[in-house]
């Protein structure tokens, strides 16, 4: 497959993870094969890192506590997590579903991805 080649092997598990390159295309083309191919591989192996020796995938969020500070437009809040860690986060589904209200003072619990430490979503309003 042309394009296609291999990386060396990740630091913590040892997996050879492909790298897509689209070497024959150029823009919105190769940016939409990129995807459609890390789909494919996503299907097919879904854990790439480990940390601690718990292996991680996309879907793993690490909940944290923290207080809404502020509320931002498209339904974005800014929580500041007791960790003193600031994270852009939104409602969750459910929350949206059954119109729980946010407001600034509330203590949540926020679902932050390992790969991006800095956004997450709000899955828990506490009482």
């Amino acid at each position: 497959m042309p394009g296609r080649r291999s990386s060396p092997a990740c630091q913590a598990c040892g997996h050879e993870r492909p790298v897509i390159g689209a070497a024959s295309r150029s823009g919105r083309r190769a940016q939409a094969a990129g995807r459609k191919a890390m789909r494919r591989i996503a299907g097919r192996v879904l854990l790439w890192h480990t940390v601690a020796g718990v292996a991680l995938s996309k879907d793993d969020l690490i909940d944290v506590q923290g207080t809404v500070v502020a509320v931002h437009s498209g339904g974005l809040y800014r929580v500041q997590c007791d960790s003193g860690q600031e994270v852009l986060a939104q409602l969750s589904g459910r929350m949206r579903r059954f119109r729980i209200k946010v407001v600034p003072g509330d203590r949540v619990t926020v679902g932050v991805s390992p790969y991006d430490p800095v956004r997450g979503i709000i899955t828990f309003r506490a009482r």
